[in-house]
């Protein structure tokens, strides 16, 4: 098998395998060219929705338009997004910290997040992948200590867990913070979880930010160094 993995913006990729396709944290703030990019790469397929948390940069209800091109459409999301929208509640799955769920042929379970919402491991064939969402290590200088303590303490138990549960994770899609002391924690996960394919998000579409940083670590795995809209990797 071999996974495709799409950018689209910020924390939103689409990886695809034989005729199914995941989108991970539709935002609010795509473009009109993003949306009707993600339309036509979903269309007839059997597509699945994974949303992590309410935050407008990884949520947005427009997403279940898709299901008027997909072939068939699932979705789960974070109990805050069903807070915020009853249309998600009523229609796709609810995901609490803990949840073990299926989406296409996917086998998902729901980690805890350090900011809000929830992160996933899924197991798509043989292939484990990450999606932080925004469980990252957020800590800075600014913050009250602490909320620092409370950061790191979520972050660092929940890599650990899935370490201890998984073992090593073959991709991690993972946030980088330029401004946070640990760049959000891209090297603990990556020592941590040893995976062979590194996928930073997180940007608002500042791909040159992504290169500048990565300039900085050696990270002893392969990176996604997207550049734009429909960037493609391929992971077998």
């Amino acid at each position: 098998m071999t996974l495709e993995i799409t950018y689209i913006y910020h924390n939103c990729f689409i990886i695809k395998w034989n005729d199914e396709s995941i989108i991970f944290d539709y935002p609010e703030i795509l473009s009109a060219e993003e949306e009707d990019f993600i339309r036509k790469e979903v269309a007839n397929k059997e597509l699945g929705i994974l949303i992590s948390h309410s935050h407008f940069d990884h949520f947005s209800e427009k997403f279940l338009d898709l299901r008027l091109v997909a072939k068939r459409f699932t979705c789960a999301v974070s109990f805050d997004v069903a807070k915020k929208s009853s249309k998600c509640a009523k229609e796709c799955l609810v995901i609490n910290e803990g949840a073990m769920f299926k989406i296409l042929d996917a086998e998902v379970k729901a980690y805890g997040s350090s900011d809000l919402g929830v992160s996933y491991l899924l197991r798509i064939g043989d292939f484990s992948i990450y999606f932080a969402g925004d469980n990252a290590d957020w800590r800075r200088k600014e913050l009250p200590p602490q909320i620092n303590r409370l950061v790191w303490d979520v972050f660092s138990k929940t890599i650990g867990k899935i370490r201890a549960e998984y073992g090593k994770i073959d991709i991690v899609f993972i946030d980088l913070c330029e401004i946070c002391e640990n760049l959000g924690g891209i090297l603990y996960i990556v020592n941590t979880l040893k995976p062979k394919l590194v996928v930073p998000m997180h940007f608002h579409g500042n791909t040159k930010l992504l290169k500048r940083i990565m300039k900085m670590l050696s990270l002893n795995a392969k990176v996604f160094l997207y550049d734009k809209l429909g960037d493609k990797i391929m992971y077998s």
